[in-house]
């Protein structure tokens, strides 16, 4: 990799990872936040459940206990009766004024009260009075020696006259009734299926209310009912926690953080191989253009050097100036030939290359160009063998462009052996194709240059091959014209220095 090329991926990522870093612990640090403000929010709108369960309950019983002294004020032992026989959670209620002490139950049994209210509960009426002096009504629950009632102290909302008794009031509930009497209906249309509630006494061995069957879980809120402090009311989100979905977002929110990351750096690596691939082809072209401009630079020469000798008459033999055409004009099929790939290319790259397509025969075509190639390989000392199959069908061809990307592959055989001159050239037929391959045993090409050998511009970047000169179009040429055949060109094998087998691949005409 070159520094230039270093560098901009140094850039690149300085580019990419510092913004993604600060949007990394931002996001992170929101997170945090977030979930902070979550569990907040949750809390409170649990919290604002159980209260106004609770508010519920109070508000029924002060109802309960207005209906109450209005029906001992009145002496309406009917409207008591209607209060008891409604609310089926009051088992019964004591009312005391002065010496007057009345028990009303719901079947008129006189129950054994001997007791005065004030006289059990000093302190506690002494509180409700400094409540109802600050101008609010309380009911104090307290508890009794029957363990399956509960007791709710209480006194009327407003003061007696001077000349009037003290009023003192005790409701005595069913913890059971009053929460499936009241405290349910409140709970449902709290909850509207969203929490689970369960309300069970504090040493959780009994459950007097459950909205459903719930896990062996901790609540993620607890209340102690008001009216019934022995009593706790407990509250989940139905079918998960809160723990649970801060934990899911934060996950959610960490994983969508990390895929926009693995995109980023995505995009950083496509943007990476895009310049490393543009400056690979800006260095390749740049090449091209060096290798061309010497290639070009030495037959002018040559015919430059020669014509203007002859143009001089420096040359005194017949034979000698035939040597000196000899060698204007080979320099001469050089140069044009070069010129030629060059525009062949630019054309196929353009797409402006067209083909006549007609049947050939593959031995009689491979036969043609040996024959007008065969000096040339003579002339540089190759030996070349062939082993041409029989009754091979014949392949839809351009001629003049399927000569050229077999006579391709010979120069390339060519320029690249160096000691071992032997060629090998044969035809055949092969999963459905017709082929011709040529076989060197010149330097051959290193496995991880094997890829790319048909790019454009490509050479392997070997010291041996550098000193061989070439434009790097060849084989890409040979690749655009075989694919315009329907067919391909493979690199069969290859190693350093032993050499590498080429195969042209036609379709036969009758497929």
């Amino acid at each position: 990799m070159s520094a230039s090329l270093r560098k901009i991926g140094v850039i690149l990522s300085v580019l990419i990872a510092l913004p993604l870093i600060f949007a990394v612990a931002y996001e992170l640090n929101s997170l945090n936040e977030n979930e902070r403000v979550i569990v907040e929010v949750y809390g409170e709108q649990l919290e604002s459940i159980l209260y106004s369960v609770n508010q519920y309950g109070d508000d029924a019983a002060r109802v309960w206990v207005q209906r109450a002294v209005e029906a001992h004020q009145n002496n309406d032992t009917a409207q008591m009766s209607q209060l008891l026989n409604e609310q089926q959670a009051i088992k019964y209620v004591v009312l005391q004024a002065g010496d007057d002490l009345n028990v009303y139950t719901r079947t008129g049994w006189d129950n054994d009260w001997s007791n005065p209210l004030v006289d059990a509960y000093p302190s506690e009426y002494k509180k409700l009075i400094t409540y109802r002096k600050a101008g609010y009504q309380k009911i104090l629950p307290i508890p009794l020696a029957d363990t399956s009632s509960e007791g709710l102290l209480f006194l009327p909302q407003t003061s007696p006259e001077p000349d009037e008794p003290e009023v003192y009031g005790l409701l005595v509930v069913d913890p059971q009734v009053f929460v499936s009497q009241v405290l349910a209906p409140r709970i449902q249309s709290a909850t509207q299926e969203k929490f689970m509630v369960a309300i069970q006494d504090s040493q959780e061995t009994e459950v007097l209310y459950q909205t459903e069957a719930f896990a062996e879980i901790l609540p993620q809120r607890t209340n102690e009912i008001w009216l019934m402090p022995g009593y706790e009311m407990g509250i989940w989100l139905n079918g998960t926690t809160i723990d649970s979905l801060v934990k899911q977002r934060s996950t959610n929110n960490l994983l969508l953080i990390v895929g926009l990351e693995m995109l980023l750096l995505i995009g950083v690596l496509v943007v990476f191989r895009s310049i490393r691939k543009e400056m690979d082809l800006a260095q390749a072209k740049s090449d091209f253009v060096s290798n061309v401009s010497h290639e070009i630079r030495t037959p002018l020469a040559l015919i430059s050097m020669f014509a203007e000798t002859l143009q001089m008459g420096r040359v005194r033999t017949e034979k000698k100036k035939q040597e000196y055409y000899r060698i204007i004009s080979q320099e001469s099929q050089r140069l044009s030939g070069m010129v030629n790939k060059i525009l062949n290319f630019s054309k196929m790259e353009a797409g402006k290359r067209e083909y006549q397509f007609e049947p050939k025969g593959m031995n009689e075509w491979v036969e043609g160009v040996l024959e007008t190639y065969r000096f040339h390989l003579q002339q540089k000392g190759f030996s070349l063998d062939t082993d041409l199959a029989e009754d091979l069908p014949t392949v839809n061809m351009d001629r003049e462009a399927a000569t050229e990307s077999l006579i391709n592959l010979l120069d390339n055989a060519i320029k690249y052996s160096e000691e071992d001159k032997r060629l090998l050239l044969t035809t055949g037929r092969q999963n459905g194709r017709v082929f011709v391959e040529l076989k060197d045993h010149g330097m051959g090409i290193p496995k991880e240059a094997q890829a790319a050998v048909f790019d454009k511009f490509y050479r392997v970047g070997s010291a041996e091959v550098h000193n061989t000169k070439g434009t790097g179009l060849g084989l890409s040429l040979v690749q655009h014209i075989m694919n315009a055949h329907g067919g391909n060109v493979e690199l069969r094998q290859s190693a350093p220095g032993k050499g590498s087998t080429f195969r042209l691949n036609f379709v036969p005409a009758d497929v």
